[in-house]
Formats: C-alpha cells, structure tokens, sequence
C-alpha cells in the first residue's frame, strides 16, 4: 500500500503560487484550507448510525461482528465489525481517540491513504484477535485499527508529543507503552481485545514504515 501524497504535492504548489504571487503583487492572497478531514467524520458517523442500528434491527449485529466459527460463512466480518461496539462508553471512547489522532493522520497522509491504514490495520487486528485471542469469543469495535493510526502516527510523525497516564511523551514512546500493556494483558478475562489492539498496532507501524 502506498501513502497517497497527491494533496501533498498540490499543497506545494499552491505555496509555491502563493509564494510568488506575494513576491509579484506584495499582497499576501488568503490560504485554501488545508486537508479538511473528512474520512475520520465519514467514520465516525457511520459508527454511530451502525451503534442505533444494532438495537433496532435484530440480529444485525450477530450478522456483521467477527465471530471465527462463522468467518467462511461471512467473509464480511474483518471489515464490517469494525464499526460495531458493544455499548455506548465502548463507542464513545473509541470516536473520541479516533477523533483526535484520526484527524493528525488524515491531515498527513490524506484521505485515500488514511481509509487504507485504517482498514488494514483494523483486518490485521482481527486477524490477531483469530489468531492469539479465544476463537470463540466474536469481537466488535474499531480499536484495532485506531492502534493502528497511533502506529502509523509513531512513525511519520516521531516528534509528536501526547500524555500517557498524565506523562507527556513522544509518540513511538507512548506506542511502545500502549504495546506493552497490551501484551502484560492478553489472557485477562476483561473483555477487551489486547490481541486485536496489539496487532493493529503492529499493522499501522508497518504500513507507515514501508511507504515513508
């Protein structure tokens, strides 16, 4: 998969025009918005719609979540669960994390690229989940591809600072951090995805490392 640097490249040359037209004129012209992300909105309220959904329509979770024992049967699962969560604090946690460093990534790389950290890394994390975690437990949510945005955010942007537990440090830091909790925690009868998380996580670092 390659990082999409199209917007990248027009960016450039609408600054290189704005540039010159300063030069020229001695009028600084108003700045275009930048990368206006609209990927992680488009996510977030398709998260949303699908969270109502699952309480009107029966068995329209069971159709979608990522159930292994079902996994021939319904090929659709990788992708279609991670837009499923099991309660209103699952969805919300995870739209807002995504919200905050969605929004970083999307401005970075672009919409295209974006989606497709996005969805790799969540089917990577399922893949995890299958591979690690209980087979026979389904799971929903979209943490495993939000680990991957942290992931490729650890490395395109090494620099960024964030707060673990209230102590600010560098992303790969905070990255390294996230992974260690998650595999100390993988066997813990909690409910959570530690396998899917730790696993996304690995997905985004990947992708960001090969097309950087």
């Amino acid at each position: 998969m390659k990082i999409d640097t199209t917007y990248e490249n027009e960016q450039y040359v609408q600054n290189e025009q704005a540039v010159q037209y300063t030069q020229y004129t001695g009028i600084i012209p108003p700045q275009k918005p930048t990368n206006k992300p609209f990927i992680v909105k488009t996510i977030v309220i398709l998260c949303i719609i699908t969270f109502v959904l699952q309480f009107m329509i029966p068995y329209f979770t069971e159709q979608l979540w990522l159930e292994p024992i079902e996994l021939f049967n319904h090929p659709w699962q990788p992708v279609t669960s991670l837009f499923l969560h099991g309660g209103i604090t699952h969805l919300l946690f995870n739209m807002v994390i995504l919200w905050m460093f969605g929004n970083l990534l999307e401005r970075e790389v672009g919409p295209k690229s974006f989606l497709a950290i996005f969805i790799i890394s969540g089917i990577i994390g399922n893949i995890g989940s299958i591979m690690i975690g209980d087979p026979t437990i389904p799971s929903l949510g979209a943490s495993g591809a939000i680990y991957g945005i942290i992931g490729a955010l650890a490395i395109l942007k090494p620099n960024m600072k964030v707060y673990v537990f209230f102590i600010p440090m560098k992303i790969p830091f905070a990255a390294i951090v996230y992974a260690a909790i998650e595999i100390f925690s993988m066997g813990n009868a909690d409910g959570i995805g530690h396998a899917a998380h730790l696993m996304g996580l690995i997905g985004g670092v990947i992708i960001a490392k090969s097309n950087k």
